[in-house]
């Protein structure tokens, strides 16, 4: 796999989608990762707890489709210390993800990607209810202030 996507984008994807990922346990591993899937679709990052799990699009390049499961804690890390001005690639071999940036490499020893449990998605999408932040954050305090 190999993808590039601008810096700011990457880390602020980054930094939405690590919330999700489950820091304690260490009996499946690939609950504390971040998975990148580069396809079809475009780039996503998915992270579980499972119980409450995101599945992120962003904007990028893909060079070659893939799917990799990265430590969450790690990417977030690296992520924090990238500059926002330019591209980052990230090229997938093996067991091994190098992020490129500018001069700079760094190399990520990845998760097996096939233990990522899968997020259940709705199946009627047509079911969904939208609600702006706005009238959602006048719900919440309308609630609290009872």
């Amino acid at each position: 796999m190999i993808i590039s996507i601008e810096k700011k984008t990457f880390s602020d994807a980054v930094h939405i989608v690590a919330r999700f990922a489950d820091r304690k346990r260490a009996s499946l591993p690939a609950l504390s990762a971040i998975l990148i899937i580069a396809g079809d679709e475009g780039i996503k990052m998915r992270a579980t707890n499972l119980e409450t799990g995101i599945d992120h699009k962003i904007e990028g390049t893909c060079t070659t489709k893939g799917a990799v499961a990265v430590p969450a804690v790690i990417l977030q890390q690296m992520a924090g210390s990238l500059t926002h001005e330019g591209k980052i690639t990230l090229e997938h071999t093996g067991d091994i993800v190098n992020l490129v940036s500018g001069t700079g490499k760094s190399s990520i020893k990845t998760v097996p990607y096939e233990d990522f449990p899968s997020i259940p998605f709705p199946e009627n999408p047509k079911n969904r209810v939208v609600l702006s932040g706005v009238l959602l954050k006048n719900l919440f305090t309308s609630i609290t202030s009872c």
